[in-house]
């Protein structure tokens, strides 16, 4: 998908900041550990080993409960900045796998990778903003997330839905938030139809799949459609909030 009606231009330093606090970054990280091109990640021989060394730094049971917690942490990285950037700064971020790497960092003993891009050029709309906005989701999702997310799926043998509802609650997460945010008013307008777009009327394809998935594992509550399996890592054995798992009693470690 190509559109011309765009223009280069550059990120200002507030705007640079702001993305550096969803978890972007310009600096390689020291912890070679968990760091990774995802571009990497669509073999399916590199993919299947990267799951295994992330298995270890997190002390994970299984290559599953890893693969699910990995997506979301790399949609978060990826998906939260790049979507902000668009309805916010009017800017879309070069969000192509080749452009990308993830790198390892740790807050508070816990693994919150970040993602560094290569080119920081952005483009801007100059015309109409649908297209454009067509241009930036399918390099996003069809190019990028729906690659490594097929890779990741059947090297760790994780349903596919898991990994895409992990995407999609952070980006219905963060269009509630800016709807909430009342100094978004002057944006309020392209908030509400993104997030109308994306959960009524945006096409498969701009997401490499036949369904939409942030329409699918769109609901009106908190409870999800499948489980993302943190309880399993979790030390105490506890479902997150609107975990659809949370009516089965939890086995901890001393009762198995």
């Amino acid at each position: 998908m190509t559109v011309t009606n765009k223009v280069v231009s550059y990120l200002e330093h507030e705007e640079l900041n702001r993305l550096f606090e969803l978890r972007l970054t310009d600096r390689p990280s020291s912890e070679p550990a968990g760091s990774i091109a995802p571009d990497e990640l669509l073999s399916s021989r590199r993919c299947a080993s990267y799951l295994d060394e992330l298995t270890v730094l997190l002390k994970s049971p299984s290559r599953a409960v890893t693969a699910s917690q990995l997506s979301k942490r790399y949609a978060f990285a990826a998906a939260v900045p790049a979507l902000y950037a668009m309805v916010c700064f009017h800017k879309g971020l070069e969000m192509s796998i080749e452009n990308c790497r993830l790198e390892s960092k740790r807050r508070d003993d816990i693994w919150l990778p970040h993602l560094r891009l290569t080119d920081w050029s952005v483009n801007e709309p100059n015309g109409d903003r649908r297209k454009w906005r067509d241009e930036l989701l399918n390099k996003l999702f069809a190019e990028h997330l729906s690659k490594v997310w097929h890779s990741i799926s059947a090297a760790a043998k994780v349903p596919l839905a898991t990994l895409w509802e992990n995407t999609a609650v952070y980006v219905h997460w963060l269009y509630e938030k800016l709807r909430e945010d009342k100094t978004n008013r002057h944006n309020l307008h392209d908030i509400e139809n993104d997030f109308r777009y994306f959960i009524h009327e945006a096409p498969g394809f701009l997401f490499g799949e036949t369904y939409n998935p942030l329409k699918l594992f769109y609901t009106a509550g908190d409870m999800r459609k499948t489980c993302c399996l943190y309880y399993q890592l979790s030390p105490d054995s506890v479902y997150c909030a609107g975990c659809p798992k949370q009516c089965v009693p939890v086995r901890v470690a001393s009762d198995a």
